[in-house]
């Protein structure tokens, strides 16, 4: 028989206004969410013309915020009702909530990050490394699936901890508004530092250092005037990617702030559950607002049909001079380098 650590529990007063403004940010976080997240995957999935590596990334996003928004936040809403308001304490369906809620955000946010870490990347080796590309047609879809094999092995086995030792799910919820007298395990500890905090650190990294890379590339190697209106969906795609990573670090970066200043201020306090709350629910601003910015970018028109008429316009002009065919030649040439790039 497995030993569980026994823990007492009592409800720590939060202040009303706490208490409303994390209802209304999670509800708020799960509408705009369900929608936005829904009406850029089913576009994606409609338009055959978006099926570029960026377009396979922004889609895995989608679906991290769609999983988030449909499942994880009425989690969220749930908990936080039957501890607010029903003032339940313990019970197994309480339990079973606890831990999917707690496995499934870590999983939502450490799959996010991930991606978001691949495409600032993907970003870099578009404006530095052009010819060598690590992300690619014919690897993409096989990267994104070991991403999510990976995702839910090391979850399984968070999942199997917070089964072996039931104490320590609601030391890591804050919604549960319980201050606990148990102490948690060192190695449920480690476990949460590494692959619940981890991830999301280096992606916050990563896009800043990315980004000044891909500034720098900018910056030292400008192309010719004729080549500007090749490179626009390109570069409307690498905003879009460094929006979505500054988001992203807006979400995340309090969180990873309270951690760190919870550690010097007595544990099950009201200030440091008022914190955690705040915080965490904060952290569904990423999953609500990314497809307010994907779906508008994503409704324009194809790289290709634009690359396609500036091609066009180009030929037409310079076949009025006499080194027309050359001229064409080259910048349809230039045209098909920078869809290639796309």
């Amino acid at each position: 028989m497995m030993n569980h650590t026994h823990v007492s529990y009592s409800l720590v007063p939060i202040p009303q206004g706490v208490i409303i403004t994390v209802f209304v940010l999670t509800a708020v976080f799960l509408v705009a969410g369900t929608y936005g997240n829904a009406k850029v995957f089913l576009l994606l999935q409609r338009r055959r013309d978006l099926r570029k590596v960026p377009h396979f990334l922004l889609a895995n996003l989608s679906t991290i915020g769609l999983l988030s928004s449909v499942v994880v936040m009425p989690i969220y809403l749930s908990i936080a009702a039957r501890t607010y308001f029903m003032k339940q304490q313990g019970g197994m369906e309480f339990s079973v909530l606890c831990k999917i809620r707690l496995v499934l955000s870590f999983f939502c946010s450490t799959v996010n990050a991930i991606t978001l870490s691949l495409m600032a990347m993907d970003r870099q080796d578009c404006i530095c490394r052009p010819l060598r590309r690590r992300l690619h047609l014919n690897n993409v879809k096989n990267v994104l699936l070991i991403v999510w094999l990976m995702a839910i092995l090391i979850f399984s086995v968070f999942a199997i901890l917070l089964s072996i030792d039931e104490s320590q799910c609601p030391q890591y919820d804050p919604f549960n508004l319980i201050s606990h007298s148990s102490t948690s395990s060192g190695f449920f500890n480690a476990y949460i530092t590494i692959f619940g905090t981890v991830f999301n650190v280096l992606a916050i990294l990563i896009i800043m250092v990315t980004f000044c890379r891909v500034v720098r590339g900018l910056r030292s190697s400008p192309l010719p005037q004729s080549r500007s209106q090749h490179r626009k969906y390109e570069s409307q795609i690498t905003k879009l990617t460094y929006k979505t990573g500054a988001i992203f670090i807006l979400s995340w970066f309090p969180v990873i702030i309270s951690h760190i200043t919870i550690r010097f201020i007595p544990a099950g306090s009201e200030f440091t559950l008022s914190l955690k709350l705040l915080t965490t629910a904060f952290t569904g601003f990423a999953y609500a607002s990314n497809p307010i910015l994907h779906y508008k970018m994503l409704k324009t028109a194809s790289p290709t049909l634009r690359i396609t008429d500036v091609v066009t316009i180009q030929g037409s002009a310079a076949a009025r001079d006499d080194g027309a065919r050359t001229f064409f030649s080259a910048n349809h040439s230039d045209a098909l380098y920078v869809e290639s790039k796309l």
